[in-house]
């Protein structure tokens, strides 16, 4: 009997420990747009955009850290030419940076935020990682359009 005891405890403990290894990613499958709003505006006092993301979607979506600003500003996108504003009809591309930090997960789903139906995520990407003088982005009535090209998508899971 202890050791049927012994058996059914040590198959409980494997069994838990998979299913805590199961690591939820960024799949393939392409979020619907009317599954999401993805928002940004310019915040003149803070000298920084502003984002925010809310998904609308009964399913998980997989917002890689790689992929997202903080909402202190941090991030790890330098250099991404997708990543630019527009002011005046001039383009400003975020600054180029000689580091390529990558997203190392100490716990499981560490490099990814899940968001779930109503939940929302928020970022800040400061005027000063871009390539702007300080003269554009201080005069009166600066109004810069952001293009922040983000494709969601829905999780996935991998072992």
């Amino acid at each position: 009997m202890i050791n049927i005891l012994r058996v059914t405890n040590l198959l409980f403990l494997v069994l838990v420990s998979v299913s805590c290894a199961v690591q939820k990613r960024e799949g393939d499958h392409v979020v619907p747009g009317d599954l999401y709003d993805l928002s940004a505006s310019y915040d003149a006092n803070e000298r920084a955009f502003l984002l925010k993301f809310t998904s609308k979607s009964s399913k998980e979506i997989c917002v890689p850290k790689m992929s997202w600003t903080d909402e202190k500003g941090g991030h790890y996108f330098f250099g991404d030419t997708r990543i630019f504003f527009v002011s005046d009809g001039v383009r400003y591309d975020v600054k180029k940076a000689d580091y390529s930090a990558r997203c190392t997960a100490v716990k499981i789903n560490g490099c990814v935020n899940i968001l779930k139906y109503g939940d929302q995520l928020f970022g800040r990407l400061p005027i000063e990682d871009f390539s702007v003088p300080t003269e554009v982005y201080l005069r009166e009535g600066f109004n810069p359009q952001l293009y922040y090209s983000y494709t969601p998508r829905f999780c996935t899971t991998k072992r």
